[in-house]
């Protein structure tokens, strides 16, 4: 039969499997906390013990793992407004009130933010999905 130990670090390996499929950063956290009960086991403690101390290393490595994430929030923030800011021609405008602008050499459909759009440079505003939410340059 199969000892305890090793049981929990086969189970180490199938979460840490899983979290490379998947790309979930809290299966680490399970699969370290998989590992700390098969050395807990290894070191004899009992199975009530293995399961506390795998379950205390998942919440300490899910919080970590959150914590990380969020201190990581800011940076994709700032990627996600890379396009506001910047300045661009306005040729035609259709009767809808949207223009088709070209940015980054591609058409994006515009709108003004306010008011109406007219012919002339513009600054975005923002992107909203595949349209860029115009302002007047100034």
């Amino acid at each position: 039969m199969i000892s305890t130990t090793v049981l929990w670090f086969i189970l180490a390996l199938i979460v840490l499997g899983v979290e490379m499929v998947t790309g979930t950063v809290y299966l680490i956290a399970v699969a370290v906390a998989c590992a700390t009960g098969g050395a807990a086991s290894w070191f004899g403690l009992p199975e009530f013990w293995q399961l506390v101390i795998c379950a205390l290393v998942t919440i300490i490595g899910a919080v970590l793992a959150r914590n990380v994430r969020h201190r990581r929030q800011p940076e994709a923030e700032e990627l996600m407004h890379l396009d506001d800011g910047q300045r661009l021609f306005v040729e035609t405008v259709a009767a809808d009130g949207t223009a088709t602008v070209r940015y980054r050499g591609a058409p994006w459909v515009a709108s003004a933010e306010t008011g109406a759009l007219t012919p002339g440079f513009w600054v975005i505003a923002r992107v909203d999905g595949a349209r860029l939410i115009l302002r007047p340059a100034s």
